[in-house]
């Protein structure tokens, strides 16, 4: 029910353009100038054609979604949370 799989941060880590369902926790990892968020069918087929229709501005989200992923989210940067994690249980 929480925002957070691979795909976050692979088409973001890539350089697309992200569309991703609006659940709770997205906001901790990405900002709204970072990828593009949909609530129902409805919102999604509005957030595709917006995208469609505004190549630059949905580039540049594209690029602060990766900027993003190469900063914070690296395999580096989970390994350590995780890790952080479990001396936190022990």
């Amino acid at each position: 029910p929480e925002a957070n799989n691979s795909r976050l941060y692979e088409v973001t880590g890539l350089g697309a353009l992200l569309l991703t369902d609006n659940l709770p926790g997205l906001d901790a990892l990405f900002s709204r100038d970072e990828v593009l968020t949909y609530g129902s069918a409805t919102d999604a087929v509005e957030e595709i054609s917006w995208a469609l229709s505004h190549p630059r501005e949905a580039s540049a989200i594209a690029e602060r979604g990766q900027d993003r992923t190469h900063t914070v989210h690296t395999c580096c940067h989970r390994m350590e949370a995780f890790m952080q994690r479990i001396r936190e249980l022990l």
